[in-house]
């Protein structure tokens, strides 16, 4: 059986920013308010795609949603509360993803088809773009667009009991730890439900 082969930048960008914002927040909150500590630490995947746009010198789907993410949190975060208000607002982002997930099966191309074009090889986008010609790649998309929103929504739900368990710090760290584990379920979901698809295609 061949490895599962996951995108070196689709590690890299979980360990930035599912380390980044935890460590950021212990190193500021010693020396500013907790509220201050946790905005800046929650703009480390801004910074993350500043830096791909300036490398690549092009915006992507995934680029999108991660600003749009951020600016929707910022502005939550922003209206006022403590520190636990404004962890119920950023689960309240991550079911706004989940939901942008899901309404995007209303249209003709899902969200993970769009994403995928970020991960690919700039050499397999053309190879990607003929595939959807093919409707069980369609057909494949679309479902992998609809697990990919249950998992998001669910690992909200669980997000916001847990603000209610443990304070600030552990849940940084402990959030972080959860969203990657539903991504990285999804990411293996996705891998296995990709080789189903292609041995259904080059069968």
């Amino acid at each position: 059986m061949s490895r599962l082969r996951i995108p070196s930048s689709l590690i890299a960008t979980i360990l930035f920013n599912g380390f980044a914002p935890y460590l950021i927040y212990l190193l500021l909150k010693n020396n500013t308010s907790g509220l201050t500590a946790l905005l800046v630490a929650m703009s480390v995947p801004l910074a993350e795609q500043l830096y791909y746009w300036m490398r690549n010198k092009r915006v992507d789907s995934f680029g999108l949603l991660m600003v749009g993410a951020f600016v929707l949190g910022v502005g939550l975060a922003l209206v006022g509360g403590d520190e636990r208000m404004v962890l119920l607002r950023e689960s309240f982002v991550t079911v706004s993803i989940g939901c942008v997930f899901l309404f995007s099966l209303l249209l003709e191309k899902p969200l993970i088809y769009s994403l995928s074009l970020r991960f690919v090889p700039a050499a397999n986008e053309e190879s990607l773009k003929e595939k959807w010609q093919i409707p069980y790649f369609r057909k494949m998309c679309r479902l992998i667009t609809a697990m990919w929103a249950a998992m998001l929504i669910s690992e909200s739900a669980i997000r916001v009991w847990l603000i209610y368990q443990v304070d600030t710090a552990a849940f940084l760290l402990l959030s972080n730890v959860l969203f990657y584990s539903f991504i990285g379920a999804a990411i293996l979901c996705s891998i296995l439900m990709r080789r189903r698809l292609l041995r259904r295609i080059q069968g």
